[in-house]
């Protein structure tokens, strides 16, 4: 009832617009940066910005709304890709109380949790060591996370590599602890399988997660009390899903394809299966290569967007805005 309230004060869906002016300036002595995974800290209205290489030398830059580049986290704790020696950065997550952000490090096959000023608080999986076990708990190529106000957190595991599968955790104490909660998924076409998992987000109103289950280019929705098998989608091809994340307060869930470099929008309702398309653009390469994951500002929905492949111009960075139009601001 309280997101149909709040959701009343927007009167239509809003579209959405590429600011060109967003982020002000890049770091000094940079001229281009790749970036893997946004996060967005409404509480302290900060855009947290995880990038893998060493144009500069910190994995995380800190934006302010009006695009000033405010701060940097060293994180000492992340590792480097071996085949690349970039930064393992792949998936990043505020957590459910908003003091701590959750990282996926595919450099070791570890979930992190930092501190805001970067330091490391927790590390859960066996570094160094990919696997499908669950005790001791053993990730692949972990890809993403999404967080329940709840705290629960979920993990989408597999961005190629030895796992295809979703892990559950019920709380971020389980998470830590690296207590199962429950996980779904293997190797396949049929519900329930995916081929590389790549991203997951939570949709509070009807307690499901939607995952971007990119190799078989659709996106299924399982139950987050369970794990048990919803439906999927596949309104958005020739699209394919890379990004997820949701408007909570719009009632949207925003998708980027790093393969057809393009940015699109859904409507949700009370059917998680109702696939609605309600906007899609293409973005331009040479601003954006490979727009990879996002983050959206519950407050105004705005959406922050990663661009994983290196950007050749000076007048972008790493990371886009996409401003919501025609809507209340607050």
């Amino acid at each position: 009832l309280l997101l149909l309230l709040l959701s009343s004060a927007w009167a239509a869906v809003p579209h959405y617009t590429l600011d060109p002016s967003w982020p002000a300036y890049l770091p000094d002595n940079a001229s281009a940066f790749t970036a893997a995974a946004v996060a967005h800290d409404s509480s302290m209205a900060y855009i947290l910005v995880g990038q893998r290489n060493d144009y500069f030398p910190a994995p995380v830059l800190k934006y302010g709304r009006s695009g000033n580049l405010v701060g940097t986290l060293t994180m000492p704790a992340l590792s480097r890709v071996a085949a690349t020696s970039q930064y393992g950065i792949h998936g990043m997550h505020m957590s459910s109380d908003g003091q701590s952000l959750w990282v996926t490090d595919v450099g070791d096959f570890t979930l992190k949790r930092f501190d805001l000023e970067g330091k490391l608080l927790d590390q859960v999986g066996t570094a160094g060591h990919a696997g499908t076990g669950l005790h001791p708990l053993q990730f692949g190529n972990v890809a993403d996370i999404a967080v329940a106000p709840s705290g629960a957190v979920y993990v989408s595991d597999g961005d190629g590599g030895v796992n295809n599968r979703i892990v559950a955790f019920a709380s971020q104490a389980d998470a830590v602890a690296g207590k199962v909660w429950w996980t779904v998924g293997s190797a396949g076409t049929k519900p329930g399988q995916f081929s590389s998992p790549h991203s997951i987000a939570y949709h509070a109103a009807n307690d499901v997660l939607y995952v971007a289950d990119r190799g078989n280019n659709r996106t299924q929705i399982f139950h987050a009390s369970n794990g048990s098998y919803v439906g999927e989608w596949t309104c958005m091809r020739p699209t394919t899903p890379w990004g997820l994340r949701i408007w909570e307060l719009g009632q949207l869930l925003i998708q980027v394809d790093g393969s057809s470099n393009s940015f699109s929008v859904f409507s949700l309702g009370r059917d998680p299966t109702q696939c609605t398309p309600v906007q899609s653009q293409n973005i331009t390469p040479s601003i954006c290569e490979g727009p990879h994951e996002l983050a959206v500002d519950q407050q105004n929905g705005d959406v922050y967007v990663a661009c994983v492949h290196t950007v050749r111009t000076v007048q972008q960075a790493g990371v886009l805005r996409f401003q919501a139009e025609s809507v209340q601001k607050h």
